[in-house]
């Protein structure tokens, strides 16, 4: 019995021996192994905005057995476009046809992840359904059969770019411009403390910035930050002008020291006490009580100079200073305190002004070229101290101011009172004497517009000589009225002489019709103009008579007739009808001659006298024939009537 229990359990375990053998030499086909695979997309986002490039990675996920190949198609939705797609090096024999078909194999066997290439697309426009899907996905198991998958999609989310409001406006006032949401900057004013801010933001978006917010009196600027679904920002600014209606009076109504009535010179005063004065009491009232002030009350004198600064503060917080120097004598009676407020010197670079200490207003004129003044000074007393205003000039009239102040608190003043004249330039210089290139010339006129456009004055002045052309340029009317210049000609002799000018304002400008303005002061009618005019009379006669749309202004310079601080008087000269008629009176002479404006070029006649206005010139020659005629027939008949007398003697 033993025995065959012992047979049994060897033949069994033979078996089992031998079925091992052959499990671990059967091929796998005859295994029944399964594979399991899976198909992957992996995309670089999921959330895109148009003009996006997605790129995808497609990969098996082999979970067990082996593949060798692999067959599938990609499907873009319509607003997707394909820009590339490629195979891993994984695979030997592959296909990729441009519809999107992968066809790839491989001689090795594959499992787990085995990635099997990348495609890349562009979004190209909006579509709610934007995906790409793998479709018709088959792999070839390790013994090559083929096995169908389930389809894969990968779906994508648009994010909108609007990053525009979809509306704005502040609770109670009203914005300018009105809400547009492609306006960004907004203004409005208001008199309240506080406002509120709403806003509408873009669809599936955001913004910050509303909401109440505090006013400070005067501007406030606030900004409204709008950002669209994918991160675009756009940033809108709304100035809300808070009106100020706080008083601003800052003034002192009255100051008294220890009850004496201070008056103030530049919001200074200055006043000398008795060394037995070491006290003083400062008082004040305000002119409006809404207002504030500090530094008055009991102050304590030293010997010497105690200043004391009282200041005023406005409802509105603006501020305004008042200062009280008291000069504290010593035991001997006597100021310490220097009331020399002098200066030993006052110089100005490459300019004399002929400095004296007690004149304190000096008249200067400077080239337009001379921008700055470099102005310096010595102190009569070193205690003093000296302040100079702003010396850079600019064209026109200027005032600096050198102010003194001594230690004791008087105040001096010298002024410079300095003329920084217009641009001014020769015609022959840029034309380089050439006779040829005149105002009419292209090249010329171009250059002058360019000077006249760079120039910093108002005033652009032309030296022309009287023998050159003297003719007005369209080009150049046009650039003084687009500048909002005034061009002047100005007319000199051979020998640099002023003779006249003539001023063109650009703002009077109304066409750019070109006109001559050559002047000619020679008598031609003297004969009939001395018969009616007794005394020295100046002649002024345009060589093409023209009436403009709008005035001009005329400066005679002749030293012969026209004398400076003299009363002229200017009169028309009709040549057609031989009269004269007043035109302008009580025209003042200065340094340069006189000056009129009209718009009447034609024959005047310059006087100081007056004549009968209409006045015939011709009218003295018919009364003065007359008189010959009556005298002559007088005299015949007295001659008859001796002669008559004589026959009846006889």
């Amino acid at each position: 019995m033993k025995k065959r229990l012992i047979i049994t359990l060897s033949i069994i375990i033979l078996v089992m021996l031998t079925l091992l053998f052959f499990a671990r030499n059967i091929p796998n086909k005859l295994k029944g192994v399964t594979t399991n695979a899976g198909i992957e997309i992996s995309c670089d986002k999921s959330d895109v905005i148009i003009g996006d490039k997605i790129t995808c990675e497609l990969y098996t996920n082999v979970l067990s057995g082996k593949i060798v190949s692999f067959m599938g198609e990609v499907k873009l939705s319509d607003n997707l476009s394909l820009i590339s797609s490629n195979y891993s090096s994984n695979w030997s024999d592959y296909s990729i046809a441009e519809n999107g078909v992968y066809k790839l194999s491989t001689a090795s066997k594959f499992d787990g992840r085995v990635s099997i290439g990348f495609i890349s697309f562009k979004l190209d426009k909006y579509l709610n359904d934007t995906n790409v899907t793998l479709t018709n996905l088959i792999v070839g198991d390790e013994n090559y059969k083929d096995i169908s998958l389930k389809d894969k999609k990968v779906n994508f989310k648009i994010l909108s770019t609007d990053s525009n409001l979809k509306a704005l406006s502040v609770t109670g006032l009203t914005l300018t411009p009105n809400f547009n949401p492609n306006i960004t900057n907004y203004n409005t004013s208001t008199s309240l403390s506080t406002v509120t801010i709403n806003a509408v933001s873009p669809e599936n978006g955001s913004v910050v910035g509303i909401g109440t917010k505090k006013l400070n009196y005067g501007n406030n600027t606030f900004k409204i930050i709008s950002k669209s679904e994918s991160g675009n920002t756009k940033t809108y600014v709304i100035n809300i002008y808070r009106n100020d209606t706080r008083s601003t009076n800052n003034d002192i109504k009255e100051v008294f020291i220890n009850n004496e009535k201070v008056s103030f010179t530049n919001n200074s005063y200055t006043k000398t006490v008795e060394n037995n004065v070491d006290k003083v009491n400062i008082t004040a009232t305000l002119k409006d009580n809404k207002a504030s002030v500090s530094g008055t009350g009991f102050k304590s004198l030293n010997v010497g100079k105690n200043e004391f600064k009282i200041i005023v503060t406005a409802e509105n917080g603006s501020k305004k200073t008042y200062t009280i120097i008291i000069n504290r004598k010593n035991k001997e009676g006597i100021s310490v305190l220097s009331n020399n407020a002098y200066l030993k010197s006052l110089t100005v670079q490459d300019y004399n002004i002929n400095f004296k200490k007690e004149t304190y207003k000096y008249n200067l004129s400077v080239d337009n070229s001379v921008s700055k003044l470099n102005v310096s000074y010595t102190k009569e007393d070193e205690k003093s101290n000296v302040t100079i205003t702003d010396t850079n000039l600019k064209v026109g009239s200027n005032k600096i101011t050198i102010k003194v102040v001594a230690e004791d608190g008087t105040t001096k003043n010298y002024v410079l009172n300095v003329t920084r004249k217009e641009v001014e330039v020769f015609l022959s210089d840029i034309t380089n004497n050439d006779a040829k290139k005149g105002l009419d010339d292209n090249d010329t006129v171009s250059t002058l517009q360019g000077q006249i456009n760079d120039s910093s004055g108002n005033e652009f002045i032309l030296n022309i000589y009287d023998t050159d052309s003297k003719t007005t340029s369209s080009k150049l009317l046009q650039t003084i009225k687009e500048s909002s210049k005034v061009l002047t000609y100005k007319v000199l002799d051979k020998n640099n002489k002023y003779i006249y000018s003539l001023s063109i304002d650009g703002n009077n400008v109304t066409n750019y019709d070109e006109f001559d303005f050559d002047i000619s002061f020679t008598n031609n009618y003297k004969d009939k103009l001395n018969l009616v005019i007794d005394d020295e009379y100046l002649p002024i006669s345009f060589s093409n008579n023209k009436t403009l749309e709008y005035d001009v202004k005329l400066n005679i310079n002749n030293n012969n007739i026209i004398k400076k601080g003299k009363t002229y008087k200017l009169y028309k000269y009709n040549v057609k009808t031989n009269t004269l008629q007043l035109v302008k009176d009580n025209i003042k002479s200065n340094s340069d001659g006189i000056s009129f404006e009209t718009n009447d070029l034609s024959n005047y006649v310059l006087l100081e006298s007056s004549i009968k206005v209409g006045k015939k010139v011709g009218k003295s020659l018919i009364i003065s024939f007359a008189l010959l005629i009556v005298l002559g027939i007088v005299e015949t008949f007295i001659v008859k009537r001796k002669v008559s007398k004589d026959k009846k003697i006889k």
